[in-house]
């Protein structure tokens, strides 16, 4: 399956700016082929191996001031 970046953002209900990042960092893990056409540069997936679908997760929002410090901490000492 080939397509645009813009044709993956509407199939995809992203914005089009995470799709174009999202394909950049594909196409450099080799995982992404980007061909230029007459249409403009499309995209096939190399290798479907290891890429599971997309699930959007609401991240839970911290309750208090304290908590809110102690998820910026675990974040940096990620």
């Amino acid at each position: 399956m080939r397509g645009t970046a813009t044709e993956i953002a509407t199939r995809s209900g992203l914005p089009n700016g995470s799709v174009y990042v999202t394909l950049r960092a594909l196409v450099a893990r080799g995982r992404v082929a980007r061909a230029g056409t007459t249409r403009g540069a499309e995209y096939s997936l190399v290798s479907s191996g290891g890429i599971r679908p997309f699930k959007r997760v609401k991240a839970a929002k911290p309750t208090s001031p304290a908590e809110m410090e102690r998820t910026a901490d675990a974040e940096l000492a990620e």
